[in-house]
């Protein structure tokens, strides 16, 4: 089994699609579910999902700790975002 380093490698080196296929495959449940207890809605959910793995793209080359930690901590921030723009969007429209 090829390691998270080397896809990322791959990746980040080659824009190799089936390296970050495979890393995708791997870490969207974690990803998915971490936004989902967050957010608590679905479709919020997927597209906190969809930016987390747009930033990978973005950055798989800098990316020196453990991605498993990176994407949940990610997932979670951008998560915790969401809710607080919903949050100001609501009292925002209140006014």
């Amino acid at each position: 089994m090829v390691s998270d380093g080397q896809l990322l490698q791959r990746y980040a080196e080659r824009r190799d699609p089936e390296a970050f296929a495979e890393l995708a495959r791997r870490y969207a449940g974690l990803v998915y579910g971490t936004s989902l207890r967050v957010l608590g809605n679905a479709d919020d959910a997927e597209d906190v999902t969809q930016e987390c793995f747009l930033e990978l793209a973005m950055k798989a080359g800098v990316i020196t700790i453990s991605l498993a930690g990176w994407l949940h901590t990610l997932a979670r921030n951008r998560a915790i975002d969401a809710l607080r723009k919903a949050a100001t969007r609501r009292a925002y429209e209140a006014q």
